[in-house]
Order: structure tokens, then sequence, then C-alpha cells
């Protein structure tokens, strides 16, 4: 059975090509509090679980500057992957499991991520409240 286009890559705007990768989590990555967010501007970026390991996807509008009051988290049960679109502000991968994670994210000529890189860092502290 496939289940089709769960997701689009979009990486190839300025000779971009998408890579498939693999993370491996050697232990849980949850911190607090945040400190910065992430995005890329040209391309879109995934991360899929290649098990049951739960994480958290903490995210913000591409049109507004992140701010404490517009960034929203989402805890995945394991079995949940992201597809964060183009441009979308988010934290980088914040796991609370050990594992392994499929990435589908860019690779372009020239300097590999900063092309695609921008981040800012958060002025007010922010903490994740797991229930």
């Amino acid at each position: 059975m496939r289940i089709h286009q769960l997701a689009i890559a979009d990486c190839a705007a300025e000779r971009g090509r998408t890579l498939l990768s693999l993370f491996r989590v050697a232990r849980p990555t949850f911190h607090d509090p945040l400190r910065l967010m992430e995005r890329h501007p040209i391309s879109s970026q995934a991360f899929v679980p290649l098990g049951h390991m739960r994480f958290i996807a903490v995210v913000a509008e591409a049109s507004k500057d992140p701010q404490v009051t517009n960034l929203r988290a989402f805890i995945s049960n394991g079995r949940q992957g992201v597809n964060y679109r183009r441009a979308t502000w988010h934290h980088p991968l914040i796991t609370l499991d050990a594992g392994d994670f499929l990435v589908v994210d860019r690779a372009a000529p020239g300097v590999e991520f900063i092309q695609d890189y921008e981040e800012v860092v958060l002025t007010d502290e922010v903490s994740v409240i797991l229930p």
C-alpha cells in the first residue's frame, strides 16, 4: 500500500537539491528555556521519527518575527512527523526520546547551509511545560 504525497520537499530554488539524511539522537535534547528560532527562507524541511521517538515542534508564522506571543508548540507522539514550509520559523529539533529521524532538507552549490538559513535570538525567555 502506498500513502501518496504526505509532504512536498520544496528545495529546488536557486539550484538546490533535496537531501534525505538521518539524524541519530543519542539522548533527549529537551532543554529549557528556548533561546532561538531558525528558518530556511528558500526551502522546506521535514523531520520524521523512525520509531516512536517523541519530539516537540515549536513554530511561528513565516510572515512575523518570532515573539513569545506568536510561538506555538506541538508534541508528537513519536508516530507523527513534521514538514515545515519554506520560511516557517521553528526551533531546532527538540527530542524527548533517543532514536533516529529521517530528515528531508536542501543542499545547494556554494556555502551549504548559510545561504538558506536565518536565526533570531528570542528576547524573552520561553519555557515549554510538558503535560
